[in-house]
């Protein structure tokens, strides 16, 4: 049995027990709990919490390259500001050196990280919570480029603040939320819906990882290490799915698909 103090108490019981006995026990046992009827939500709304600015560094010399990343308080998903944070993350873009046309992006960072070859990817993300969110850059580079990259990571994020073109803005929302509003309308992912003996149904998703924002429709991983074995398990067949994903790109691109090792050079 486990219980969880807080605003909420919650017991829990596993095994061969009986929910009488164990209600019995719980109303014997747990006599001082607080009867105040505030709720974690009223709490919040009272003392909301701050961001408050830190900077982590963990360092371990048998990586060979840097996991760079520049975050910020973003927006829940019931405020305004998170569909200009949207346009945003599609401004700063993506990059991968593997990736063509990469020089040649919509993306200012995009065109300079390529050009200037101070990074081997980089990735925006804007990821909203109920309360809150997370906006920001993550990139894998090289420690001697980290200076240029955190450079120009700063410029390009700080500009997209004041100085922004109405082109940049038509590119980054056109990009951001046309597949999106296609997909809502039921005009994208409206394959044949299969019904399972079970009484499930299989549909058609989009396979995204955590840099991306749970969707009814873009299934991303859960997040954290240790995790429950069922949760886990979904990971491990999330990954999987990508990889035939990237099996597929990787033979429409003609390219070697170095996700698996039997692949013959």
């Amino acid at each position: 049995m486990g219980v969880l103090f807080g605003i909420c108490q919650v017991i829990a019981a596993s095994g061969a027990v009986k929910h009488e006995e164990i209600v019995e026990q719980v109303k014997k046992l747990f006599t001082k709990l607080s009867s105040d009827p505030t709720t974690a939500t009223q709490l919040v709304a009272k003392e909301p919490t701050d961001f408050t600015g830190s900077e982590v560094r963990i360092i371990d010399d048998d990586i060979p390259l840097a996991q760079f990343a520049v975050a910020f308080s973003g927006a829940s998903w019931t405020d305004p500001d998170s569909i200009a944070l949207m346009v945003m993350q599609a401004m700063l873009g993506s990059w991968n050196k593997s990736a063509s046309g990469g020089k040649h992006m919509g993306s200012e960072l995009a065109q300079k990280v390529g050009i200037n070859e101070i990074a081997e990817s980089t990735m925006s993300f804007n990821t909203n919570y109920k309360d809150t969110g997370l906006f920001g850059v993550y990139a894998v580079a090289k420690l001697d480029c980290l200076d240029d990259l955190a450079y120009a990571i700063m410029y390009e994020t700080t500009k997209v603040c004041y100085r922004v073109s109405e082109a940049d803005v038509t590119r980054a929302r056109n990009q951001s939320s046309n597949f999106c509003k296609l997909c809502d309308k039921g005009e994208r992912l409206n394959g044949k819906i299969l019904e399972l003996p079970e009484g499930s149904e299989r549909r058609e998703y989009i396979i995204g990882d955590l840099g991306y924002s749970l969707l009814p429709y873009l299934i991303i991983p859960y997040e954290g290490k240790e995790l429950p074995e069922s949760r886990a398990e979904f990971n491990r067949r999330h990954h999987a799915t990508q990889m035939v994903a990237h099996g597929a790109l990787a033979r429409l691109k003609d390219v070697e698909n170095y996700s698996r090792s039997d692949v013959e050079a």
